[in-house]
């Protein structure tokens, strides 16, 4: 049995609240209780475990993420401190997905990428090509700074989307919080990040398989999530949402990559 004065001295302060707990969480706000670091390594470790975003629930929401999504998504719903919140977890994995292709370099972000995908067409092609010589730069540094534009700016971008599908989502679980609808986006766009980089290996071996495979993996995952939180009267009528929903993501996706692609470019060129 704790001796009370043991009890008394293990009790902390919430930072964000100033309630006193003497658990990892607060019981009034549900924030995480930090303690004060008490030597140069604590102090260390705690500030690499800000910088990466390190913590203890960190594997857990991993796993779950692969294992378990919509349970993930229900206990962001239910405000169950558990597992990092979704929006975190969406920049974390989307930032270490993005250096994992920055290395890799599957994808060829270039001039010439642009006119193979029928983004621009040859007459374009030169006139970029007579804008870099009068500009003074040369063709593979105005390459190289697209394609870290891209890696840059993709993550950003992808986020800003979750709020057009969050809103469909919403005509189709009405009476619903627009925040739970948002959560949700989250929580499996966390998932598609995390797929993401565990196919990336595919994309060595073949491109267009690893495209194919992660298109179809990530929505398997996003149709689990659909059916379990937003069902409807029969599953049917559920299929033919979730064929909607993903109709429209694939048009705003293709959109958002046109749009990103272009203003990467024009940046190459004039920063």
């Amino acid at each position: 049995m704790q001796h009370p004065s043991q009890a008394l001295e293990a009790a902390r302060a919430c930072t964000a609240c100033g309630a006193t707990t003497h658990t990892r969480f607060c019981g009034e706000c549900g924030e995480p209780v930090r303690e004060s670091p008490t030597s140069t390594r604590a102090v260390l470790g705690q500030g690499v475990a800000e910088a990466v975003g390190w913590e203890r629930r960190l594997l857990p929401t991993l796993r779950d993420l692969l294992r378990r999504p919509v349970a993930v998504a229900r206990a962001h719903v239910a405000g169950d401190p558990r597992y990092v919140p979704p929006l975190r977890m969406f920049f974390l994995l989307g930032g270490l997905y993005m250096i994992a292709l920055s290395f890799a370099q599957p994808y060829a972000f270039t001039l010439e990428a642009l006119v193979t995908h029928g983004i621009l067409g040859g007459q374009e092609l030169v006139e970029a090509r007579e804008v870099i010589r009068s500009s003074g730069l040369s063709e593979a540094l105005v390459n190289e700074r697209f394609q870290q534009r891209v890696n840059t700016a993709m993550p950003l971008i992808v986020a800003c989307a979750i709020l057009p599908m969050a809103w469909l989502l919403g005509r189709f679980g009405r009476g619903r919080p627009f925040h739970e609808h948002i959560l949700f986006m989250l929580t499996f766009s966390g998932t598609v990040w995390l797929v993401s980089f565990l196919l990336l290996p595919l994309a060595r071996i073949e491109v267009g398989l690893h495209s194919a495979a992660l298109l179809v993996v990530a929505y398997v995952y996003i149709g689990v999530g659909f059916f379990a939180m937003y069902p409807g009267k029969t599953r049917m009528r559920t299929a033919a949402r979730f064929a909607g929903f993903v109709f429209a993501d694939l048009v705003l996706s293709s959109l958002i990559n046109l749009l990103l692609l272009l203003g990467a470019f024009r940046s190459a060129l004039h920063f």
